[in-house]
């Protein structure tokens, strides 16, 4: 069963390759980057979400164990000739939910990638989220601190 916002909308026999393909529109721009979609294998079902209040975080894409992010991406972004916007409309980053990443096996820093690797994290230190992103020099504080 396929949901949108928790309504159902449909049928789909073939799971993976509908959320395959609606994840290859959404990198081409052809969706809203907002729009996260996931798999429930224990509902099996797949839930499309567009509704706000979401948090939402922007992860490095990689494919087949390779960052699409290059050191060449990464030098016009310091050059000033292209922007993140730029990266998200090329497909080189997406924004994930947490139903998403779930789905999803996101490596810390770029030495960790396997063939199994989906996305790669920006800044290891955004992990944390957005509210102890804010926090100077987290990795050198106590955990009950940063919290």
């Amino acid at each position: 069963m396929v949901y949108m916002n928790g309504i159902l909308l449909g049928l789909s026999t073939q799971p993976k390759f509908f959320v395959k393909e609606f994840r290859k529109l959404r990198r081409v721009g052809l969706i809203d980057e907002f729009v996260s979609i996931h798999t429930n294998s224990h509902q099996q079902s797949i839930h499309i979400a567009s509704d706000g209040g979401r948090i939402c975080r922007p992860l490095i894409i990689v494919d087949q164990g390779v960052s699409k992010v290059t050191h060449e991406n990464m030098q016009e972004l310091e050059d000033g000739t292209r922007s993140f916007e730029d990266f998200l409309k090329d497909g080189l980053i997406e924004y994930l939910d947490v139903n998403e990443e779930n789905d999803s096996l996101t490596a810390i820093y770029h030495k960790d990638i396997t063939p199994e690797t989906t996305h790669l994290e920006i800044e290891p230190l955004t992990i944390l989220g957005a509210v102890a992103g804010l926090i100077p020099y987290p990795h050198h504080n106590q955990s009950p601190r940063n919290t």
